[in-house]
């Protein structure tokens, strides 16, 4: 298989700009949208992730050796 470089880069590229203009659409929302709204939201994603992790390692999808978060 061949990698064209010039593809990749401009591959990169791309993905760059898309996550620069994400930010961008990210802090406009979180400008206009009251605290109570994206707080909650947030402490929702976090406490989601560490129950998802913490039943990774109940069922054994989490390697404690590599799992350094607690």
């Amino acid at each position: 298989m061949k990698l064209d470089l010039k593809e990749l880069e401009a591959d990169k590229k791309r993905n760059f700009e898309e996550r620069l203009a994400f930010i961008d659409l990210y802090v406009e929302w979180l400008k206009k949208t009251p605290n109570e709204i994206w707080s909650k939201q947030q402490k929702e994603l976090i406490g989601g992730a560490g129950k998802r992790r913490k039943e990774g390692r109940k069922e054994g999808r989490v390697n404690p050796e590599k799992d350094r978060t607690g």
